[in-house]
């Protein structure tokens, strides 16, 4: 009986604090082993939790990746990303880990978008399941804010594999190399998004181990741009991440997962 009535506590209490400005909201999952995991987070298209605590993104069959698949999850309540009658902007921080094996494509991303927007159309390959490809290319047709993990590189993109910040549109604003050759093989990326509502900075600090294991060294990586997210995304929004594979595939799973934002 006891474990039956903590569960509705559990989520009760979650919303409330989510609902109120000024109040700091933060979770933190170091797995997604739960057995609420159903309730917590909103799963898209072929995302699935796996079996081993992790978050799979892309579809896996018979233990291969397929292709032409995308798959999204978010946290299941929305974030409150600056507030209308006060026009105050919320910083926040998140941390997360991913796995990719092997680097092919097409990649992940941390989005920002508004609460429960469907995934677009034909957003499998390089679209990573953030824009349709008839938007893609065209500001404010999907209201988007991502940092992007991409692993193949397309017309709009650099000639290498890269980090790039995405404001409405496919074709990142910044960009950083990463994960060029064997480096893409079993790895796992640690990464840690910020935006300072003072600032309006937005910046992502990326860090990996390149080598074999016996050998090797950890990358570090970083890329920042200035925005004012009241000008791009709604007051509530959904957080999470996309990924997507196309004609080449690769594994592509999130590990742990950290959020926090607040009002100053």
């Amino acid at each position: 009986m006891s474990l039956y009535k903590s569960k509705p506590v559990f989520l009760i209490l979650i919303p409330l604090l989510m609902l109120h400005r000024n109040l700091r909201t933060s979770f933190e999952f170091s797995d997604f082993s739960s057995p609420y995991r159903n309730e917590l987070f909103i799963f898209q298209g072929d995302a699935s939790a796996s079996s081993n605590g992790s978050i799979q993104l892309t579809k896996i069959e018979n233990g291969k990746p397929i292709p032409n698949s995308v798959g999204r999850v978010s946290y299941g309540l929305p974030m409150r990303l600056w507030d209308l009658k006060t026009q105050k902007l919320a910083s926040f921080t998140t941390s997360f880990s991913f796995f990719v094996s092997p680097n092919g494509g097409d990649g992940i991303s941390f989005f920002m978008a508004p609460f429960h927007s469907p995934i677009p159309k034909d957003s499998q390959g390089g679209y990573l399941g953030l824009f349709n490809p008839d938007a893609s290319l065209a500001p404010f047709r999907d209201p988007t804010v991502a940092v992007e993990f991409d692993t193949f590189s397309n017309p709009w993109d650099p000639a290498f594999s890269h980090i790039g910040i995405d404001v409405n549109s496919i074709v990142s604003v910044t960009s950083v190399p990463w994960l060029n050759g064997v480096e893409g093989l079993n790895t796992t990326v640690f990464a840690t998004v910020s935006y300072e509502a003072v600032t309006q900075n937005l910046s992502v600090v990326v860090s990996y181990y390149s080598g074999s294991v016996l050998g090797g060294t950890t990358v570090n990586a970083s890329l920042s741009h200035v925005i004012d997210l009241r000008n791009v995304l709604p007051e509530r929004v959904s957080v999470g991440f996309s990924g997507a594979t196309g004609q080449f595939v690769e594994v592509n799973n999130i590990l742990s997962w950290s959020f926090s934002s607040a009002f100053y």
